[in-house]
Order: C-alpha cells, then structure tokens, then sequence
C-alpha cells in the first residue's frame, strides 16, 4: 500500500484506517491532498480542526508534525510527532518521521533509535532504512552505513535517492572509484539531480581532475551564464563581467584568489558579495566595484542584472574553473589586505600578553549538522595541544564558545584568550586584522582557514579522512594557498590522535626555532 508522505522528505504515514467516524476519515485525506499540492496552511487548518473533535487522533497530530518539517520547524514537529507516537507506539510511519526530525536537528544517535525501532516494526519500509543510513554515516559508523544502503540499493534499484546516499558514504570512507560509479548511475535514472551531479563534481575535484570536475559542477548550478564550450579565461575577453556571491563565507575567500586571473581577462569586473565581506575585498581589489547584499543567492542578483544592456556576462563565485590545473595555481603569498589601523590594534593587544607564540584556534567547521560533525573537533580533545608551554592560545571560532572554553580550562588548566569585542560572524573586516596579527592558526576545515590562508598566515588545517574536494588527496600543501596552509590528515576515520601528535611536533619544532 503506497504511503502517503513520499520517501523524498523520509516522511511516511500510512492511509488513515484509524479514523472513527467517515467525517474525519474524509478531512483526514483533504488535508493529506492538500499537503501534497503544497497548500500547507490550509492542510494545517484542517488537521487542527480535526483535533478539535479527536484529542488522540494520532495520524492528525503526525501531519502536523510534517507540515513542520516541511516547513523547517522541527523542535515544533519534534513535539507533534511524540504526540501522535503516545496514540501509536506502534507505528513504524510515526517512528521514522520522528528520526527524520530528529535528523534535522543534528540529533543523531536519538534518531537512529527511531529508524532503527521503525525497522523493527516494518523491515521494508525503505524511507527508515534510506533515513537509518543516512544518520548511522553521519554518526561516523560508515561500514554500518554502507551495509544499510547497499541493502536498500539492492532493494529498490532504481530509487535515486538511495544511490545517491550511498555515493555520498563511499565518497566518505575513500571509496571514490565506487562512489563515482552511483553517482553516474543516480544521473543516467535521473538526469540533472542537483545532489548527484554536485556529487558527481567534488569526487572528481577531489581527485584533482579539475577540467571534469568544473564542467560538471556548473552543470549543478541553475543559474550559470557562461559558455563552457570555450578555452577556459576566453569566456571572459574584453568583457564586463557580473560576479556573484553563491557560496559560504570561505568559498567567496577562496574564489577570490582567482579574481587577479578575471582581471587578467575581463575589462571590468563588479563584484557582489557578502556584505561581511565587501569592506575587505574592496580594500583587497580596487580595481574592482564591490557590492555587499544580505542575501548571496545569485538568482535574486540575476534577476535584476540580465536585462541590463552593458552586462555582458555572469558568473557564479566559482572562478577557480579559471585554473584547471591544481598545480599551475600562482604562488601568492597574500591576497586579502587587512585594515591597517585595527591590524595595529590587535599587534598592541597580543604583545601586551607578554613573549610567546601567538596561535589561533577554531575547532568546529560546518553549519550543516552532518557535514559539520566529521570536521569539528570538541575542544576538550585538544589537551594535548594545549598543553604545550611558551603559546598564547586564541580563540577564533565563531559562535558562543565561553562555556567550551571555561570547562577545558577546568579540565586541563589551559587559557583560552578571546574577546568580547572580535566576531566572527558579524565583523568579517575586523576579523581579518585580528587573524593577520597572529604567528600561527590551527583550525578544522570551515571559514578560518580560508581567511587566514588568503591573509598569508601560516595554517595547519586538520582535515577528516574524506576531506572536501578542495583538499585534494595526498598532498601536505594546497594550491589556493601554497605558501601559507600545511594540510594535516586524518589517516582512518575519527582518529585525531595522530594529527594532534603532529600538531604538538610541530609546536616544539616552531618555538625551539623562533629566537627568545
């Protein structure tokens, strides 16, 4: 019997046998049509007024805890679905919505307890093992994850979501060759899948087949301008080109290195970028007309741009399809400048501290719970570091880290200096100069590395086994930033032991050569 909430969202319910009376059953199905044709307010409208008749309808509860969902409101949609779960502890359907929210959430290990009792109650309900798959990779337990995925493949062939899933976690434990091989299938059963085909395009740059890996990343993009059927760089001759901002923080930095090779080519350039970012890559590149938005999705800006006359071209923030060899990338020191007054400032701040090794920390990458968690680091798992004498240690991370930084003070008696006044997120200029002022940066993969190679300070970025593309493989330098970042790498997955021996080496080596 097909469920009612497809496996594209892992939300499933199963036709509503439950309903007492016909004039529920009847409501329930309006409502449940009209979530499918995408009229959620009036869904929630109905699903409300059946509550009002029937406290304990389960299945009423459950499609408001969808609708939620849908709507990106999940501590909500957590609730609603407990709800319907303490009608129905039974149902396999409200234990695998559960997981899916729970999911959302970055909550992990709970949600696998959902997908896992789903199972148990109904071992072919593919939306809970595609769902329990998912969170046992992002869990870390990647041989567990490609066991349950290749079952659902297996399974279900031709469901793409599943292949795709599967390419994601073979990327994840090194087995590119195979992840390659689903993410090409997913597209042969569907043509164009945003997922598979950006998919498709990391593994390939992360092999460093560059040429590849481009055309096939601006195949994922819906919104690119720009002839791929010509020599790369002559795309560009004479024009004036439109670049926007379509990435995170640290893609825009990391791009921008590429900016120098459009100038070299374009006859002018305007710039949109985070606003964040508009201050310091004004200063970085004057030549260039440097726009801060709040928004960087590229459609918004396209809208208003295609119509002009004088805009010859558009292209995304991905200018590093302007070099297709990773390793005729130029050896820049630095291209970002920071404000020269707050530069001085912070000098001040950290000679103040007394002699010593000024190091900057960051040690959370990633606002996507899954991607996020194989790249972080929890900040008490670097005593060994911190325990190393002659370093002042700051704090680069953005986001409330007092609490973190008090309990591993606590636990390893080591200071942790940061200030009120330097945000990450908020004041990207500011932070800049506050970066440029240190000796060293030791961070995961996130936004921090990026500012502090593109500024030229030496970075040892600590990479998972399956780093992004941007990493390549095998390789302890990086061509965005070959004179300033040192790639340190994580030999199995989950073990830092390694890499923080590394790191503490490193630390010894740096102080015994710095003069006293």
């Amino acid at each position: 019997m097909k469920p009612r909430y497809g496996a594209s969202s892992n939300l499933t319910t199963p036709i509503f046998h439950h309903a007492t009376k016909r004039g529920l059953l009847h409501l329930l199905e309006k409502a449940q049509a009209l979530y499918h044709a995408g009229d959620l307010h009036e869904a929630r409208r109905i699903g409300l007024e059946i509550l009002k008749a029937n406290q304990i309808n389960g299945e009423a509860w459950h499609l408001l805890g969808v609708i939620a969902y849908k709507e990106s409101r999940f501590v909500e949609a957590e609730e609603l679905i407990l709800r319907a779960l303490s009608s129905a502890r039974s149902n396999p359907y409200y234990h695998n919505s559960l997981g899916s929210v729970l999911r959302a959430q970055g909550k992990f290990e709970p949600a696998t307890a959902s997908y896992r009792q789903s199972l148990r109650i109904n071992p072919s309900l593919h939306a809970a093992r595609l769902g329990f798959g998912i969170c046992l990779r992002a869990s870390g337990d990647l041989s567990a994850a490609t066991a349950q995925l290749q079952r659902l493949v297996s399974l279900c062939p031709r469901d793409v979501d599943a292949r795709v899933e599967l390419a994601i976690t073979l990327h994840s434990s090194g087995q590119l060759d195979n992840a390659l091989s689903h993410f090409r299938a997913a597209l042969k059963l569907q043509p164009g899948h945003p997922v598979a085909q950006r998919g498709l395009a990391e593994t390939l740059l992360l092999r460093g087949h560059f040429h590849e890996g481009w055309r096939e990343y601006l195949g994922s993009l819906t919104s690119v301008r720009l002839p791929t059927n010509e020599p790369l760089g002559s795309a560009f001759k004479g024009k004036r080109v439109v670049v926007y901002g379509s990435e995170g923080v640290g893609d825009e930095i990391m791009a921008a290195g590429c900016i120098p090779d459009l100038l070299s080519h374009a006859k002018e350039c305007t710039l949109y970028t985070d606003q964040r970012l508009a201050p310091l890559f004004a200063r970085s590149f004057p030549s260039v007309h440097c726009i801060g938005v709040e928004k960087r999705a590229g459609e918004e800006i396209m809208v208003g741009l295609t119509s002009a006359d004088e805009i010859q071209l558009l292209a995304p923030m991905l200018l590093p399809y302007l070099r297709p060899n990773p390793d005729e990338h130029p050896a820049r020191h630095t291209y970002l400048v920071p404000d020269a007054g707050a530069l001085a400032g912070w000098r001040d701040r950290y000679r103040a501290l007394g002699p010593g090794l000024m190091v900057g920390l960051s040690w959370r990458g990633g606002v996507d719970p899954q991607s996020g968690a194989s790249r972080s680091i929890p900040l008490q798992s670097w005593e060994p570091v911190l325990r190393v004498p002659g370093v002042h240690f700051v704090s680069l991370q953005y986001g409330d880290t007092r609490a973190e930084i008090e309990a591993t003070r606590e636990k390893t008696g080591a200071r942790i200096l940061y200030w009120g006044d330097a945000n990450p997120l908020a004041d990207l200029d500011g932070f800049a100069a506050q970066v440029a002022a240190l000796d060293l940066v030791i961070s995961v993969d996130n936004s921090t590395v990026h500012m502090a190679g593109a500024l030229g300070v030496p970075t040892w970025t600590l990479l998972p086994f399956a780093p992004s593309w941007r990493w390549l493989l095998g390789r302890e330098d990086s061509p965005w930033y070959p004179t300033a970042v040192r790639l340190l790498r994580q030999a199995k997955p989950g073990d830092w032991s390694p890499v923080f021996q590394q790191v503490r080496t490193g630390l010894s080596e740096r102080l015994n050569s710095t003069p006293r």
